[in-house]
């Protein structure tokens, strides 16, 4: 699952806007959102017509967006995307599946395109394994066993 969430800057500090759902979406394909070993899930897709976000204020304050990436394993009470979500709701998770969160990053690969080994792991020829090349950023994130988890990715939008 994937839940947006603008975020603003005032004389106060950051603060969160209203969570919205934006994976799955209408146009997910059942179970397009199942997850398992060597398997990529692209958010946006990668054959959607727009394959990527454009972040754009929405006032003055904007600064930026908060993606919030959750693995379950099993589903979760949900409408299905682009609709706003119960801010109790959204707390309720970030209180279940959240973690401490490490993140590495490869060097010298931001902007790198799509390996050949992705792209057919997407298209289901192949799976990832060990030997493909590593991906931009690696997440580990402490759970208890059998739990959901929970990544936050902060987008800044350039000022």
């Amino acid at each position: 699952y994937v839940v947006d969430r603008e975020v603003y800057k005032d004389n106060k500090g950051e603060r969160l806007g209203e969570p919205s759902l934006i994976f799955p979406g209408r146009s997910t394909p059942p179970g397009g959102n199942v997850i398992s070993a060597g398997k990529s899930v692209y958010v946006p897709a990668q054959g959607d017509p727009i394959p990527y976000f454009t972040l754009q204020r929405s006032g003055g304050n904007h600064v930026g967006e908060m993606l919030v990436v959750i693995i379950s394993p099993k589903p979760l009470p949900t409408p299905v995307g682009g609709v706003a979500l119960n801010p109790a709701t959204m707390a309720q998770w970030e209180r279940v599946c959240g973690g401490q969160t490490e993140s590495r990053e490869s060097r010298g690969g931001a902007g790198r395109q799509w390996t050949k080994e992705e792209q057919e792991a997407d298209e289901g020829s192949r799976k990832l394994v060990q030997s493909d090349p590593l991906p931009q950023t690696i997440y580990r994130i402490r759970t208890k066993q059998g739990g959901c988890a929970l990544v936050p990715l902060p987008l800044r939008i350039a000022p």
